[in-house]
């Protein structure tokens, strides 16, 4: 839900938008990116990779997040220009979204740079916390059978 949420306001705002999309990495492994979002007139595009995780309050978690998809996505950024007939930067980033709906000061920078609105971030925070409390109930349900 979190991807479409953000997806459709990069719609919004100009982006061609692609979500879950195949990608082929430099050694030729797969990958699936949740969003490709490309501006021609901007001559901008970017990966992005919204991931539900437990905050464990390190400064660094969101850092580490970003770290670890463009590790994951940065080799299939040629595959998408070509592909796309995008011939520009592709930016990629990780967006940590706590599971208990904390928006790190890294994602909200983020958000900002791309111009996206400050209050896409609560629907973003209440989403996340809908959808563990919805796991939660879920867990607590089968485990009561």
């Amino acid at each position: 839900m979190i991807r479409s949420i953000i997806a459709t306001e990069l719609k919004n705002i100009g982006f061609e938008v692609f979500e879950e999309v195949l990608g082929i990495s430099t050694d030729e492994s797969t990958r699936r990116v949740d969003i490709l979002a490309l501006n021609r007139i901007t001559k901008c595009g970017y990966i992005l990779d919204p991931t539900i995780c437990m905050e464990y309050y390190e400064i660094d978690q969101a850092c580490k997040v970003n770290e670890e998809k463009q590790m994951i996505y940065q080799p299939c950024v040629t595959y998408f220009q070509r592909n796309y007939d995008f011939h520009h930067e592709i930016h990629v980033f990780g967006l940590l979204i706590g599971a208990r709906g904390t928006i790190p000061l890294f994602v909200s920078s983020l958000f900002k740079k791309l111009k996206l609105p400050t209050s896409l971030l609560s629907d973003i925070a209440l989403t996340a916390v809908k959808g563990s409390c919805s796991i939660f109930n879920h867990h607590l349900y089968k485990s009561t059978i």
